[in-house]
């Protein structure tokens, strides 16, 4: 737990590769996650199955348990349990992110000096190119993801009494089961955690940065 005096050292954590998201019913629950056992996690299953009672996507089903996933394993690093985390655990969880770099953006060769800067701009299309770090959208979707179960633990009795995903008056990223996270987005104001998203447009032949 953390104890608000001193942050965790999160860049040398440890965090083992325990548990896993697996194949179920598709016609029940397509997806579930299980722990280092092969037993299913129970909390997370029926929220998985509550997502797929309104009509998500089996793909949806599964980022989230992917989300859930990584969140039981930091937590299990940390030796704390899914019901007394805090925000600062939630902190701690986006600093271990910031730290990391995505192994699915790893670069086949470190001689090869022809491929773009990641993370700079293509002056022709206006796209930015991927960097080596975990995106920022990728970052708020699990916080949206891991916001949502709380909610729903709370609602059901679970265990939690509070939700340690903090929101503001302004945050619009929670949960919305009818659609994509990010579809249409609308300037807002970001609540605690939730990464600055930069958003590149074209004027007047000019790739802007905003």
């Amino acid at each position: 737990m953390d104890d608000g005096i001193e942050p965790r050292l999160v860049e040398v954590l440890d965090v083992p590769r325990l548990g896993a998201v697996v194949r179920g019913n598709a016609g029940s629950l397509p997806w579930r996650l299980v722990d280092e056992s092969g037993a299913g996690v129970n909390h997370v299953n029926l929220w998985l199955a509550d997502l797929f009672a309104c009509d998500n996507s089996p793909a949806t089903l599964r980022a989230y348990a992917y989300d859930l996933l990584s969140w039981s394993r930091f937590l299990g690093a940390l030796q704390v349990s899914w019901t007394q985390a805090t925000r600062g655990e939630v902190r701690d969880w986006v600093r271990w992110y910031r730290c990391r770099a995505n192994p699915q953006r790893r670069r086949g060769s470190s001689a090869d000096t022809h491929r773009p800067t990641p993370g700079s701009v293509n002056e022709r299309t206006g796209k930015a190119y991927l960097e080596s770090s975990y995106a920022r959208s990728s970052m708020n979707r699990r916080l949206s993801s891991l916001s949502g179960f709380y909610e729903f633990a709370l609602e059901s009795d679970l265990g939690p009494l509070i939700n340690p995903v903090p929101k503001s008056r302004d945050d619009l990223t929670r949960l919305d089961v009818h659609r994509q996270h990010f579809d249409n987005p609308r300037p807002q104001k970001r609540a605690p955690y939730r990464q600055k998203l930069a958003l590149i447009f074209r004027e007047e032949g000019a790739v802007t940065g905003v």
